[in-house]
């Protein structure tokens, strides 16, 4: 808008205007240039501090809007589901979405443990050899391992992951959820170390494996990577990149943030 006013005084000077004219026309151009430049430090100010706001400011008060009163819940354990939750306990497993439970399904575990990824929910009693994997329509398949599960991941497709040990080794075995074994990886302890965690990508394709091992009387940490996809299958033991140097610091957590970024 400036540059308009600007053009019209350096026209006008150029056809010769009367200088009153000419001083006027600039103290115009001049004080309408001001007010722009006012709005603009304005609209910079605003939307500065809207952003620091929302970066630094800190809730100290909540509000309950709604509330739902779930019978038998007081030995049961919630995990977030969608826009809903999950409800398990050593006797069984629901989905509760509002006020309603969509499905629920009885069992018996004494140390149940699970995970949830976009659509599905794999669930399994530590230490035996079942998992059973649902979504928001109820159970999708039931899996059988070949070792006693230590921990387990599922991917959004419903695809399984389950960390197995027995006394000498430990395992790694994926499978779909139709039961199918698609990979199954075995970690002899005195060779590759105790697998203390792992982690497997959303799309089920690439997996992070956290080892402890002990070495002239110390420990060593070292972080593996597999790769189950195609380009992976020509790759011994489809392990791609191995990372150590840890020194003594130990490892005990790692997660995929993302189908190709590890937090550890």
């Amino acid at each position: 808008m400036a540059n308009k006013y600007i053009r019209k005084f350096r026209r006008l000077k150029k056809e010769g205007q009367n200088s009153t004219y000419m001083k006027n026309t600039k103290k115009v151009l001049e004080k309408r240039a001001a007010k722009l430049g006012i709005i603009v430090a304005v609209i910079l100010i605003i939307v500065g501090a809207l952003f620091f706001y929302k970066k630094y400011h800190k809730y100290t008060t909540y509000k309950v809007i709604e509330s739902t009163n779930i019978k038998g819940g007081a030995s049961s354990k919630y995990i977030p589901f969608g826009d809903y939750v999950i409800k398990y306990s050593y006797d069984g497993i629901a989905y509760i979405k509002d006020k309603e439970t969509v499905w629920e399904e009885a069992y018996e575990m004494k140390q149940p443990i699970i995970d949830v990824c976009d659509d599905y929910v794999a669930i399994a009693d530590k230490n035996t050899n079942d998992i059973f994997i649902y979504n928001d329509k109820g159970r999708q398949g039931q899996v059988s391992v070949s070792y006693p599960i230590v921990k387990l991941e599922v991917a959004k497709q419903g695809v399984v992951a389950a960390l197995l040990e027995d006394k000498t080794s430990n395992y790694i075995e994926v499978y779909d959820k139709e039961g199918k074994q698609l990979v199954s990886h075995k970690s002899i302890i005195d060779e590759n170390g105790y697998p203390i965690n792992f982690s497997m990508s959303d799309d089920g394709e690439r997996m992070a494996v956290s080892y402890l091992t002990v070495k002239n009387g110390s420990f060593e940490n070292k972080i593996q990577f597999y790769d189950f996809s195609n380009s992976g299958k020509n790759i011994e033991n489809r392990m791609v990149k191995e990372f150590s140097g840890y020194g003594e610091t130990i490892v005990p957590t790692i997660s995929y943030v993302s189908n190709s970024q590890v937090v550890a």
